[in-house]
């Protein structure tokens, strides 16, 4: 019955959450050590409920109090995700990560410079945010990109052509680095000699494109049906 209560009162910040759809990373290739307990349920109901899910975003968002960095969640899905709890936090490294009262939100201590905060939904999607920078180039040129825009290019025998673009205030500097690729399911791309670009192997029939600017804003793109 307690498990029961929790997971209706999830509900409404589900809906919240899909409703702030935006671009959302899944399945990195080096995924975190769990740190933060999951408001998982074990049961059939939950996972049908997670199904759907698609992509996890991650933004950051302005706290209400300075000094300390706030991410927010959302999911991303083709079909209805009511019911679906919030993610399971992690970082690396570990430690890093302090609740909030919202469970699609995390704070990040301020004692930690750089990290890497990764929230995965009940279905295993999974998105991640990089906090910080270790190179000084990729902050001059990348710390005022908000957004990865990805379109797909009609260039002919060469199959599915996906081509990144970083959205930023006053334009991005050319010292910013071009952007991290993946994909979901892994292995379906093949690199191009652009790196704003990536093409997709045409035997994948159904896949989702990521693209990582340098300062851990990530941009998506689903390719088929």
């Amino acid at each position: 019955m307690m498990k029961l209560t929790k997971l209706m009162t999830l509900i409404p910040l589900v809906a919240l959450g899909a409703a702030c759809n935006g671009a959302g990373p899944t399945a990195p290739d080096n995924l975190a050590a769990p740190e933060m307990n999951s408001t998982y349920s074990t049961t059939k109901a939950v996972d049908a409920s997670c199904k759907d899910i698609t992509g996890v975003s991650l933004k950051r968002i302005l706290p209400p109090q300075a000094g300390t960095i706030l991410i927010q969640s959302s999911y991303t899905s083709f079909g209805s995700i009511r019911g679906c709890p919030a993610p399971a936090w992690t970082s690396v490294p570990v430690g890093a990560l302090i609740r909030d009262v919202d469970p699609f939100r995390i704070r990040v201590d301020p004692a930690y410079k750089f990290v890497t905060v990764y929230a995965t939904a009940a279905n295993g999607a999974q998105g991640s945010i990089a906090i910080g920078s270790r190179t000084d180039a990729d902050v001059a040129g990348c710390k005022d990109i908000m957004g990865v825009d990805l379109k797909r290019l009609l260039v002919p025998r060469r199959g599915v052509v996906i081509k990144a673009t970083y959205v930023a205030l006053g334009g991005v500097t050319a010292q910013c680095a071009a952007p991290v690729w993946s994909s979901d399911p892994k292995g379906a791309l093949l690199l191009d000699l652009n790196p704003f670009k990536i093409h997709v192997a045409p035997q994948f029939t159904l896949v989702t494109v990521y693209a990582m600017a340098p300062n851990g804003v990530r941009g998506q793109i689903v390719i088929g049906r």
